[in-house]
């Protein structure tokens, strides 16, 4: 899994070990495939079989010219060897922007659209 900012992985690894630390967790046997989570820019010299790439932001891509970044965007995907999914807040990106560019190649039958109702945090 890739993430843009230090926060967001932060936020991942806090959550990971909440899950880990769960009575439900430590019932099942440890995970066979250990997950790499890291930055875009850290993922520099790493491929992988499948790469999730997180992108959400509040606020519109316009405002980030590091998230808009071509060599960036481009380092990024190109650590995937198979599968790569990216999860984007479409409406964030800028139109005519590297992001909104790379959505329009994609075959309208391979994008998911998903829409959160709600979301809470574990208990």
């Amino acid at each position: 899994m890739l993430v843009a900012y230090k926060t967001q992985l932060e936020i991942i690894e806090i959550l990971n070990d909440l899950e880990k630390a769960s009575p439900a967790s430590r019932k099942r046997k440890p995970d066979k495939f250990p997950a790499f989570c890291g930055t875009m820019d850290g993922s520099q010299g790493h491929s992988f079989k499948a790469v999730i790439i997180l992108t959400p932001r509040t606020s519109p891509f316009r405002y980030s010219e590091f998230i808009e970044d071509d060599n960036r965007i481009k380092v990024t995907i190109s650590r995937t060897k198979r599968i790569c999914c990216v999860i984007i807040h479409g409406s964030m990106t800028i139109p005519g922007g590297t992001w909104s560019k790379l959505i329009r190649k994609v075959p309208s039958e391979a994008r998911t659209i998903y829409s959160v109702i709600s979301a809470r945090w574990p208990q």
